[in-house]
């Protein structure tokens, strides 16, 4: 006999699945990352009424069997539809980039509410106002924290010496931390982090989520921050997004 549950969701993603169903994924904030059929959401327009678009911040209804390899959504309620995330391209952008994060990083079915709190209130900086790459770094230093990825950023990785003693310092990816000069190996891969720049990844990975995109980020901080952290999640996740590049080019377009 199935099993009905019930969870605020948002939609991941959907395609196709056969002549009339979809196959919609969903990061639910009491089950986490979900993958389920929607019966009949092709042929019927009228049932899902547009529940199923990314980025749509929704109740699901749904029924799981334990002989069934998807679940099946049954009902769906609209919260809040983040209508400017589709419509507008630089929205699009930044709220594409940073779900496939989420989608790409996390396992599935297991819970992740604080991570489910940091993406809904992200939608809604990104949907309120004009994104900026200050959305992206505060996102991503988090969600690594709060994914169990956490950034060494209070000492030397290899020799614990305290990093504000320390005048030089750079971020090694492949170590996921903060490396002093004296530490450095032969052509390991490397990037030069101001005392600035720690701060304000600091102040990320720690300040309450309320509070979390008040933060300013200085010029050298974003720039130096860019590089830091995506590539630190490309050497977790084992490849490149694809909505990063698309995201670099709309910025790129943005500024000329």
């Amino acid at each position: 006999m199935p099993i009905l549950k019930k969870s605020q969701a948002i939609v991941i993603n959907k395609i196709p699945y056969g002549e009339i169903d979809k196959i919609v994924t969903f990061f639910s904030l009491d089950y986490g990352k979900l993958k389920t059929i929607a019966k009949g959401a092709q042929k019927s327009r009228k049932r899902f009424s547009g529940a199923l678009e990314p980025f749509v911040h929704l109740t699901i209804h749904f029924s799981e069997k334990s002989d069934a390899f998807l679940a099946s959504v049954d009902q769906t309620e609209i919260i809040n539809p983040f209508y400017h995330l589709r419509e507008d391209l630089i929205k699009f952008a930044y709220a594409s980039y940073i779900l496939e994060l989420v989608n790409e990083m996390l396992p599935e079915k297991q819970a992740y509410p604080k991570i489910f709190d940091l993406l809904l209130i992200s939608f809604k900086e990104i949907d309120s106002k004009d994104p900026n790459e200050e959305i992206l770094r505060i996102f991503e230093t988090r969600l690594l924290s709060l994914a169990g990825y956490e950034i060494e950023l209070k000492k030397c990785i290899r020799c614990s010496r305290n990093a504000f003693k320390t005048e030089k310092l750079f971020f090694a990816p492949s170590l996921g931390g903060l490396i002093c000069s004296n530490c450095i190996k032969q052509r390991e891969k490397v990037f030069s982090i101001s005392h600035g720049t720690i701060k304000s990844l600091l102040f990320a990975q720690s300040a309450p989520t309320s509070a979390l995109f008040r933060l300013s980020f200085s010029k050298m901080a974003i720039m130096e921050s860019k590089n830091i952290l995506p590539s630190f999640i490309e050497s977790i996740i084992g490849k490149k997004l694809k909505s990063l590049d698309f995201l670099l080019k709309v910025i790129k377009n943005e500024r000329e």
